[in-house]
This record gives C-alpha cells, sequence and structure tokens, in this order.
C-alpha cells in the first residue's frame, strides 16, 4: 500500500512521532483531499480505496481506545 501512496501528500517529519490515531487521520485527510484535486479516473479510484483503507484503519485504532469519561 505504501508504493501505492508515494508522492500523496506532503507531511511534516514531525509526524512520525505521532500516535497511530493522528497519523492514520493524516493519510485519510491527504487521501481525500487528493481525490478532490484528481481528474485522472485512475487515481482517483485507487485514492478513494486507499482512503476506505485509512478510514477504516482510523476507526480500529479509535475502537482500541479506553472509552472517555
Amino acid at each position: 500500500m505504501s508504493m501505492q501512496a508515494e508522492g500523496i501528500g506532503k507531511f511534516p517529519i514531525s509526524l512520525e512521532l505521532e500516535d497511530a490515531e493522528t497519523i492514520s487521520e493524516a493519510l485519510a485527510e491527504a487521501y481525500l483531499e487528493n481525490v478532490e484535486s484528481s481528474d485522472d479516473q485512475t487515481q482517483v479510484a485507487l485514492l478513494q480505496g486507499l482512503a476506505e483503507k485509512a478510514i477504516g484503519r482510523l476507526a480500529w485504532i479509535r475502537s482500541m481506545a479506553p472509552a472517555k469519561s
């Protein structure tokens, strides 16, 4: 999947130091932003698939977090 996403989005180096939830959220946002700006239907389909996986991963990560009071 990382090879498919090569060149998509620009992320600050400091993102590497963040937790999995923050990184997953940044990836999902980047994929969706690129969907909006792409006019290549093949690229759009790829980005939508990557966004779907990233959103699913984000939901899974959030489901594992302890409940906030």
